[in-house]
């Protein structure tokens, strides 16, 4: 099968997006901490996979949590009107 440039452009997807994020990488993408990040994993916010023996994150799982925040707060205008 011959390559295109439409195979290539998943690549290079994938180079700019890491499929899979570290505990560390993670919480800095959130820019938040260790702590809360397993907090996060515990609770069953951001879901974690193991790879041998490191804990990993999916990108997309970081993705849809900071959807559901975003989904949350902006069903709640009240919310806001008394946090400010």
């Amino acid at each position: 099968m011959k390559a295109t440039m439409r195979d290539a452009e998943p690549a290079a997807d994938l180079a700019a997006k890491p499929l899979l994020l570290s505990i560390e990488e993670s919480a800095a993408q959130l820019r938040i901490g260790r702590s809360r990040m397993f907090d996060l994993i515990r609770r069953g916010e951001v879901l974690s996979v193991k790879v041998g023996g490191s804990r990993r994150i999916p990108y997309d799982s970081l993705r849809a949590y900071v959807g559901r925040l975003v989904a949350e707060q902006s069903s709640c205008p009240d919310d806001e009107a008394r946090a400010v």
